[in-house]
């Protein structure tokens, strides 16, 4: 009967002392796995980080979103992870994975726009003028993917110890890098100094021992509606008064408030504006 010992050696003796020598459809499995984890890392942290850096407010996370960005970000990763490892040529992989997601992006934006097929094609041209300098942006992810799997295939090339901290250090900087890339998902300062205002004032409207806010007033019969388990997320969208010549586009935040009874009060934050401004709008 083997000791435990000897079948321990069985298992992580292949794996430490035989050399790799990685086919291209190995290599291009391996980019795959490799860009599919750091789509899922990033799709997690990019629809989270808002929750986690805002943690004493109840910040507005859907968990349905959650799941689609991981999946869509691991699904497109990973084709870009293939086809970026796949050749033997690194710069070949690199500019083919690139012109390759950026044909998908494109294609995902013409099949995104309304109207029938021509309509459709008839405003696509304006798609077309972006694809190069859409591929160039890209590169820079094609290049990591590249490099990683370069570095991990010259990682199994090592033996013992020293193949496994190899392959570690890869995996754990492809992790920390797609938390880096995902963190930038967050709200700007202003957004998040606006989410805070109308946390503020929510909370004084839920307190009937306090004055309802102006900003709340045009809210029919807030305080019998009103419930204190509610969500909070902001966006920003910029506007011109175009009667006004000369008029520039100015930034506005708008902070929406989902109460879990169904009632959703969205309200306006700007530089120009004195105050908060707050309406009802029907729930999606």
């Amino acid at each position: 009967m083997k000791s435990a010992s000897n079948s321990f050696s069985e298992v992580y003796a292949p794996l430490t002392s035989r050399e790799y020598h990685l086919t291209d459809r190995e290599r291009g499995i391996l980019g795959a796995w490799l860009g599919a984890v750091m789509g899922a890392v990033y799709g997690l942290v990019s629809t989270t980080i808002n929750a986690i850096i805002l943690a004493d407010l109840p910040i507005y996370v859907e968990a349905g979103e959650v799941v689609l960005a991981i999946g869509v970000s691991a699904i497109g990763l990973a084709i870009m992870g293939f086809v970026t490892t796949y050749p033997t040529s690194s710069l070949r992989g690199v500019i083919l994975g690139a012109l390759v997601a950026a044909f998908l992006l494109i294609a995902r934006a013409f099949l995104g726009q309304e109207g029938g097929f021509y309509e459709r094609f008839g405003q696509s041209y304006v798609l077309l003028l972006f694809f190069l300098p859409l591929a160039g942006l890209l590169l820079a992810i094609t290049i990591v993917l590249r490099l990683g799997v370069n570095w991990l295939e010259s990682a199994l090339r090592e033996q013992g110890r020293d193949r496994l901290l190899g392959m570690a250090r890869v995996w754990i900087g492809a992790v920390l890098l797609a938390v880096i890339v995902g963190s930038f998902a967050q709200m700007t300062a202003a957004e998040q100094e606006a989410v805070r205002r109308v946390h503020a004032m929510l909370q004084q409207g839920l307190a009937r021992s306090e004055p309802l806010p102006k900003a709340l007033e045009s809210i029919e019969e807030f305080r019998s509606r009103a419930v204190p388990d509610y969500t909070l997320d902001a966006t920003t969208t910029a506007s011109a008064d175009m009667s006004l010549p000369g008029s520039t586009a100015e930034e506005f935040i708008v902070v929406s408030a989902r109460f879990s009874n169904g009632l959703l009060v969205q309200c306006l934050a700007g530089r120009s504006l004195g105050q908060l401004l707050c309406s009802e709008r029907a729930a999606p």
